[in-house]
């Protein structure tokens, strides 16, 4: 089935009106409404991958975290569940961080196998690691991670094995779907507070420093880049991308910072659309979360409220001249399926496009990490 499903609305938004020109507006007014949906299942599935931060729903299950029973074949095995009774059996390859599986069962039934394995070593620590994520559903999600270290050395100014100071982390892969779509996809995360290496009392090479990390005015030192998202969607020339700037509060643990905005771009077919997420107050008892969801593009700006799971309603205005005219209204739950109101009242069903929709019910732990769970830890 070919990638261009992307272009293909969920839930069928075309218009029939009798005027051929309110047909050809409304028809682009449903487009766009169209476009913000498909976003917003992106963003909330992307910030649910990169951060884990929506927290297990609760099944009626006891969270447990099993010990380690070590197997008498190198291979040690932990059995963990979680609230929403997803049971996660870890299985570690003699000890080491990057060399270990994941059997996830979750509550309806869906598995996933996790594989990790180690490509390339970094001064005996892993270097580069390959991540494949299978499916029951017939789903796959694989990349690498490549490790950006520099060595810690000795006194004598000779290599510490095992031992570097890791700055930054680069994460390429793919994800295809059951029904054909694909998404290809980058993630540059900085990891380290500054680009000061503690272990050799030294700055990173400036080209380094330059590429990680950016000059705080307030403070005025060196802070990291927030992470950086490039999406594509589809096989080869791409029918859509998703670019994200998500700044964090610590870049080591890639928890967001919450104080600050988090900007992007979304392009699908010929529409481009800047999106602006905004924290809610530190006052908001559900803080921290992102609450609401600014957007604008050729002749109009939205406004839109997020509910902790990036459900959420809002409008969009034309804002070319004085008069704030209704480009839409919508209001959509989780997996981005609701309603769409147009100006001239007609109401219809809205959702994401299909590729979108298929990647936003993804059942998917997320990104690993290179260092995985081992007996001990």
């Amino acid at each position: 089935m070919s990638a261009t499903r992307f272009l293909i609305p969920a839930a069928g938004l075309a218009l029939a009106i009798a005027a051929p020109g309110l047909a050809r507006r409304g028809q682009a007014q449903a487009e766009m409404a169209n476009q913000h949906l498909s976003a917003i299942v992106l963003l909330q599935r992307w910030a649910q991958a990169i951060y884990h931060f929506l927290p297990a729903q609760d099944g009626g299950c006891e969270p447990t975290f099993g010990e380690w029973v070590d197997n008498g074949d190198g291979t040690f095995t932990q059995v963990n569940q979680t609230a929403d009774c997803t049971r996660i059996v870890n299985t570690s390859y003699g000890g080491q961080f990057d060399f270990y599986d994941q059997a996830i069962t979750y509550s309806n039934g869906i598995r996933e196998q996790l594989q990790v394995r180690p490509v390339e070593r970094f001064n005996e620590a892993p270097g580069k690691v390959h991540f494949d994520h299978r499916f029951s559903t017939g789903d796959h999600v694989e990349y690498d991670q490549e490790l950006q270290q520099e060595t810690a050395l000795d006194a004598d100014g000779n290599p510490i094995s095992g031992l570097n100071f890791w700055y930054a982390l680069i994460s390429r892969g793919s994800v295809r779907l059951a029904s054909g779509q694909h998404l290809q996809f980058e993630l540059r995360q900085t990891k380290s507070f500054d680009c000061y290496n503690f272990f050799n009392d030294s700055f990173l090479p400036e080209e380094v420093c330059d590429e990680w990390f950016v000059f705080n005015e307030e403070l005025g030192v060196l802070v990291p880049r927030p992470d950086r998202l490039h999406v594509s969607l589809g096989d080869g020339t791409p029918v859509g991308t998703l670019d994200l700037a998500i700044p964090t509060a610590d870049p080591f643990a890639g928890v967001p910072d919450f104080f600050q905005n988090v900007t992007g771009t979304f392009v699908l077919g010929n529409r481009t659309m800047d999106v602006l997420l905004i924290p809610n107050s530190p006052d908001d008892p559900d803080f921290p979360r992102w609450k609401f969801w600014q957007t604008s593009g050729r002749g109009y700006q939205g406004m839109f409220q997020l509910g902790v799971d990036f459900s959420g309603g809002g409008q969009a205005f034309d804002s070319r001249g004085r008069r704030r005219r209704l480009q839409f209204a919508a209001r959509w739950n989780r997996s981005g399926i609701g309603t769409v109101i147009l100006p001239n009242g007609q109401t219809r069903p809205g959702g994401p496009t299909s590729g979108a929709l298929e990647f936003g019910n993804l059942k998917w732990s997320g990104l690993a990490t290179a260092f995985g769970p081992t007996p001990g830890l």
